[in-house]
């Protein structure tokens, strides 16, 4: 193994890694490669874990590596059948079930996958589709405590274009313009695409939307030499193997939880902990988290300050929490007197760190083997370049800042 994978202490570091070309480090031209090859190499392996509830004593759900691929290739063929193009889009509104890692993957085997945020209105997830162009949406089905069946009812009658319609769960009953996605993907060859495309790195691959809670939404596009390079940098910084175990208790419409811990997650041959549908907003998540953590044996995770917070709340009680080697956080700046506590705490280690979904994702981090300085996000990830830069009236960079003085991120 790398000698600096999962120890990265400094720049320094990062301009030793960069002394070997990108190019060398990541072979992939999709995510769908990277799939084949970790069903290739950890088989049997669990690489999807779900806990439903999050209550203890539940029954889990784990899906190999093998069982992985066969699903993401069927829910590809699915699309592909349906009039789905490379240059398509098929959006989901999903939580964090498996089915939704089938779709993600799936769609982007096929064409272009499109997420949207399940707490957005149904009039906003129409700009979204119509923005995209996507003609396909794959939903929940009507579950006690969430809404997205009864939101995407409003989508279906505020958008007669939408195409086709597939359901994940419900109550069984199906209406007659809606196709329940188990059994059709069931229909469908699982060892090979039935489009036989040839993938390229500079594809279109997903569309993420920023915002959308203050105003319209933005739809930022990611192509598969990003997404795939995220997957290897998150993977080599974070040091994941196929030993580690990720908890995702991110929403699957942002890129943290798609790229940051599933995609870098499989590429590592770990097993990615879905706890929970609804993530952190799981009513038995952070109540359990400790109990999760000790009887999974979770060695990374990320949150953001408010989930950190909350943890802060509730006590060890006894569990062991030795296999966890670092939190991430990230979308706000976490109070310092929050890291300190809780680190004190736990005994668990904190990296702040910096991204756009524009980006692909993450950015900048601090170093998992050198200095973690409170208060900062650390240093670039290998092979991007970052700095603060003042910029003109026009959005001009005009020269790089001084130490101290306010500027621009630009990557």
């Amino acid at each position: 193994m790398d000698a600096l994978k999962g120890k990265i202490r400094s720049v320094a570091d990062i301009e030793e890694i960069e002394k070997t070309p990108l190019s060398d480090r990541v072979t992939e031209k999709s995510t769908y490669e990277i799939l084949q090859k970790s069903a290739d190499r950890y088989g049997a392996q669990t690489a999807v874990r779900f806990l439903p509830t999050c209550q203890m004593g539940e029954e889990i759900i784990d899906i190999s590596y093998q069982d992985l691929l066969a699903r993401v290739t069927q829910a590809a063929n699915l699309f592909t059948a349906h009039g789905l193009g490379q240059n398509d889009a098929v959006t989901y509104l999903l939580p964090n079930v498996p089915e939704a890692q089938y779709v993600i993957w799936g769609g982007q085997a096929a064409g272009i996958v499109s997420a949207v945020n399940t707490l957005l209105q149904p009039q906003q997830i129409v700009d979204i589709l119509r923005a995209t162009g996507s003609k396909m949406i794959v939903t929940l089905g009507p579950t006690p405590g969430i809404d997205i069946w009864q939101k995407t009812q409003q989508v279906m009658e505020l958008m007669p274009e939408l195409e086709t319609v597939f359901m994940v769960g419900g109550d069984g009953t199906y209406p007659d313009d809606v196709l329940d996605f188990a059994a059709e993907m069931a229909k469908q060859p699982a060892d090979k695409l039935i489009s036989g495309r040839s993938f390229r790195a500079d594809d279109t691959c997903a569309y993420f939307h920023t915002g959308g809670t203050t105003g319209s939404p933005k739809v930022a596009r990611h192509t598969f030499a990003g997404e795939v390079y995220e997957g290897w940098a998150t993977e080599y910084t974070a040091g994941y193997t196929e030993q580690s175990v990720v908890l995702v208790g991110l929403p699957l419409f942002h890129v943290n939880a798609v790229l940051v811990s599933s995609l870098a997650g499989f590429r590592a041959g770990a097993t990615v902990l879905f706890a929970g549908v609804a993530g952190f907003r799981t009513p038995d998540l952070i109540p359990n988290f400790w109990e999760i953590v000790d009887q999974h044996k979770v060695t990374h995770f990320s949150g953001v300050p408010t989930i950190y917070s909350a943890l802060l709340n509730v006590p060890l009680d006894g569990a062991d929490v030795s296999s966890l080697e670092f939190g991430v956080c990230g979308a706000a700046p976490m109070p310092q007197e929050v890291i300190r506590k809780f680190e004190s705490v736990t005994g668990i280690s904190i990296l702040e760190g910096y991204g756009l979904t524009e980006g692909t994702s993450v950015s900048i981090c601090n170093p998992a083997g050198g200095e973690r300085r409170v208060g900062s996000v650390g240093i670039r990830y290998p092979y991007q370049q970052v700095a603060a830069k003042k910029v003109d009236g026009n959005g001009k960079a005009e020269r790089d800042c001084a130490a101290g003085e306010v500027g621009h991120i630009c990557i």
